[in-house]
C-alpha cells in the first residue's frame, strides 16, 4: 500500500512528497516512510525517493523491528488528466538489507 501526501499538479515539473509504504514475503517485511522528488513530463512521471524503514527479516535472523536505509525510484504513467487521473506505476524498493529489495506494479485511481 502506498500513502503519497502531496498532490500531483500537472503544470509544474517537480514536487516533494512523503510516502509511507508496506510490503512482504514470508518471514520478511518492510515499512519504509520515504522522502520522495516526483518529476512530471506530461502524462509520465518519475520519482526518486530516500528515507528509513522499519524492517523484519526472520530468514537474516532479525525476529524483533530494525531500522534500515530505504530507498526507491519509479515510473509511471497518468492514462487521463483531471483531479482524479487512472495511472499505472511500477516502482523499485531498496533496502540496506538485500533481502528486502523489491518491485512493486500499481494500478489505481489517484486520489
Amino acid at each position: 500500500q502506498d500513502a503519497n501526501f502531496g498532490t500531483m499538479d500537472r503544470s509544474s515539473t517537480g514536487m516533494i512528497t512523503i510516502s509511507a509504504d508496506y510490503y512482504g514475503k514470508g518471514e520478511a517485511s518492510a515499512v519504509p516512510v520515504l522522502v520522495n522528488y516526483v518529476g512530471t513530463n506530461k502524462e509520465f512521471y518519475y520519482s526518486l525517493g530516500a528515507g528509513l524503514a522499519i524492517t523484519r527479516d526472520r530468514n537474516a535472523g532479525n525476529s524483533r523491528n530494525k531500522t534500515n536505509f530505504a530507498y526507491s525510484f519509479g515510473l509511471g504513467y497518468n492514462f487521463q488528466s483531471g483531479t482524479n487521473p487512472l495511472f499505472v506505476e511500477g516502482r523499485f524498493f531498496g533496502n540496506s538489507n538485500s533481502n528486502l529489495n523489491g518491485i512493486g506494479v500499481y494500478v489505481g485511481v489517484r486520489l
